[in-house]
């Protein structure tokens, strides 16, 4: 691998963050502590702006600066896994969303900004685009949720008008095979020529690359053995994005990076420190 250059500006990322609750056990979580957990594995300190409850547990974001909006209720997941069917249910949640304005002042010379919704309206995407960021990195599994009268989550089964408002020519999307696979050839055509690259994950079977105008780049999945996988698409997700936007590496090199630091992700349980690569 060519070696690595340092991040040329600040990077924000931005999310609420979570309790992941399994049975009996809670666990911290939120794609803001992942991205925050594979920042720190590439040596990138980040800039990272959540909200939480007073309990929450933010120790994924140590090493990193943190600006905390506080709320009343930490974002809280409920996950029955049966197989490998996952059904997720929202037990609590935050008051309001974050929003472009809650960026501290002094932050607003970040050059490149992970935005990782986990609902559709937990983080106003929209206004942090509009901020005018060089490169923007979205997590977008959290625009395809809907959820039902007793917080129960479902996905859209098209992209949806959230996701593509948030679409510009600066922004990288992630979404995994399950989100964008009931889409039309031509709706999916309609995404990725509306922003600079799309990502589509596929567990084991690793990941594309598409871009308008160019064939897909496949990237090979880094065989590990599978403990957790909660939160491994959004280190993938952070570990390309900063292996392009920050680190100056193609998209072949930055596959195969964040291929391995997700590997390493789905050995261990919930939102621990990775190691450096």
């Amino acid at each position: 691998m060519a070696s690595m250059t340092r991040p040329a500006g600040p990077v924000l990322i931005v999310g609420a963050v979570t309790w992941d609750v399994f049975g009996g056990e809670r666990r911290p979580g939120g794609a803001a502590s992942f991205a925050a957990r594979a920042a720190a594995a590439l040596g990138v300190r980040a800039r990272i702006l959540t909200i939480s409850g007073a309990d929450a547990d933010l120790a994924a974001f140590e090493g990193h600066e943190v600006h905390v909006i506080p709320s009343q209720s930490t974002l809280t997941f409920e996950h029955e896994v049966h197989g490998e069917r996952r059904r997720l249910r929202v037990l609590a949640r935050p008051e309001r969303a974050l929003a472009a304005t809650d960026i501290p002042r002094g932050w607003l010379d970040s050059r490149a900004v992970v935005l990782g919704p986990l609902l559709a309206d937990d983080v106003d995407v929209a206004s942090f685009v509009a901020v005018g960021f060089e490169r923007v990195g979205l997590i977008g599994q959290g625009l395809q949720r809907v959820l039902d009268g007793n917080g129960v989550v479902t996905e859209e089964q098209s992209a949806s008008r959230a996701l593509f408002a948030a679409l510009s020519p600066r922004c990288s999307l992630f979404l995994s095979e399950e989100e964008c696979g009931p889409w039309g050839r031509r709706e999916l055509d309609a995404v990725v020529g509306a922003c600079e690259r799309v990502v589509v994950t596929r567990g084991a079977a690793g990941a594309r690359v598409l871009r308008a105008g160019h064939e897909p780049v496949g990237v090979a999945a880094t065989p590990a053995p599978v403990v957790d996988t909660t939160g491994a698409g959004d280190v993938f997700a952070t570990a390309f994005f900063l292996g392009v936007s920050v680190l100056g590496l193609g998209e072949v090199e930055a596959g195969a990076l964040a291929s391995r630091l997700a590997a390493s992700k789905v050995g261990l349980v919930g939102a621990v420190e990775l190691p450096r690569v």
